[in-house]
């Protein structure tokens, strides 16, 4: 179940087609552990798991072992938004500003 829903928001580097450059050393975006992306990137909150044995049982039960974004190439919800209103605010200003 924890990871069907990483994986809406992650997948494994070359599934999303993150290029790899050996000479630049490795993955070019952004490729995550399964414990780095659990505990830092997605804040997974286990407060009662004070010596990491649960943490550690999730880790050792999700199969992949590498995650970047699953689609590297797409803007994020939050740049749609950005970008979108950017577009409105020059289109009333320049565009229809005395059109009423």
């Amino acid at each position: 179940m924890i990871e069907r829903g990483i994986s809406e928001h992650y997948d494994n580097p070359d599934n999303a087609g993150v290029p790899w450059e050996s000479a630049e050393g490795g993955y070019q975006f952004a490729a995550y552990t399964t414990d780095e992306l659990l505990s830092d990137m997605i804040g997974l909150d286990l407060p009662r798991d004070n010596d990491g044995t649960l943490l550690k049982a999730i880790v050792e039960g999700i199969d992949n072992e590498l995650w970047s974004e699953a689609h590297p190439f797409s803007l994020t919800p939050e740049q749609r938004l950005s970008i979108s209103w950017e577009q409105y605010c020059e289109y009333v200003k320049f565009k229809r500003r005395y059109f009423f």
